[in-house]
């Protein structure tokens, strides 16, 4: 991963990325002339073209099982015993996603991406949550490539971005706040959900996926994060509202536009 060089990285988000990777029919209002551009200048090589990865994992889960899917959801657990030169017991743990929410995906969530990726999309891996579900079928090559320095440094600042996103009270907070401070301390939060209305968990879930993409972007230090979505369904706690589009130029000098915008940024 190249950091600050003079070709320009955008962040295409959910509603977005496959009218530029794909050739998907654009929504009303969406000029073809601005698309032309856009893809003219992935073309000429004079921008990278990326997406979040929780498009293919968190956004993947369809909205009428993303509660299930939560609640129900196991991490896989492994444990690597061994004995260490003074004969001591050395048990190593390790906690990785797995793919049981596979069933819950939406089957069209990766179509595309094959495509995408020919022409020089990469996916972004943005804010890492232990064990966290993940789209396993995603080829490793997919993925932005990075030294191991360059994942050090990302990772500590997806980490840093996404605890603001939360105390503003937008992404992840969102859903954790669906869960009643009484609740057993023996069980793992999220099996609660299930007592949450559906509807208000899709909401929440979708909330997280934009936060954790923007903590991502910034982490990645990309140029620009393209989107249609105004945050109009969680105002003012959605990190794309505008009061925190505001926010995030003056903290992070990030700046999220629509396709228009994009293109006449990079005309």
């Amino acid at each position: 991963m190249q950091f600050k060089t003079m070709k320009l990285r955008v962040t295409f988000d959910s509603n977005v990325w496959r009218i530029i990777g794909c050739n998907q029919k654009p929504r009303q209002g969406d000029k073809e002339e601005y698309i032309r551009l856009i893809k003219r200048r992935i073309t000429d090589d004079r921008i990278t073209p990326c997406i979040p990865e929780t498009i293919f994992n968190i956004e993947a889960i369809e909205n009428k099982n993303r509660a299930d899917a939560m609640a129900n959801y196991e991490a896989s657990l492994s444990l690597e015993p061994s004995i260490t030169k003074d004969s001591l017991l050395d048990i190593k743990m390790a906690v990785s996603p797995n793919n049981s929410v596979d069933k819950f995906y939406n089957k069209t969530s990766r179509d595309g991406l094959d495509l995408a990726f020919t022409k020089g999309f990469y996916v972004l891996r943005c804010v890492p949550r232990m064990g966290a579900m993940h789209d396993l079928s995603i080829p490793d090559s997919y993925f932005f490539p990075e030294t191991a320095k360059e994942q050090s440094t990302r990772l500590a600042k997806s980490f840093a971005v996404d605890s603001a996103i939360m105390v503003r009270g937008c992404g992840f907070s969102q859903l954790k706040a669906l869960i009643p401070n009484n609740r057993p301390t023996n069980e793992p939060w999220y099996r609660h959900l299930t007592a949450c209305d559906n509807k208000t968990v899709a909401k929440a879930m979708a909330e997280w996926a934009d936060g954790d993409a923007v903590a991502g972007h910034i982490a990645y230090q990309n140029d620009f994060f393209c989107t249609n979505d105004r945050g109009s369904s969680a105002r003012p706690n959605s990190i794309l509202s505008q009061e925190n589009r505001d926010w995030l130029v003056k903290q992070y000098s990030s700046q999220i536009m629509n396709l228009h915008d994009l293109a006449c940024q990079l005309a």
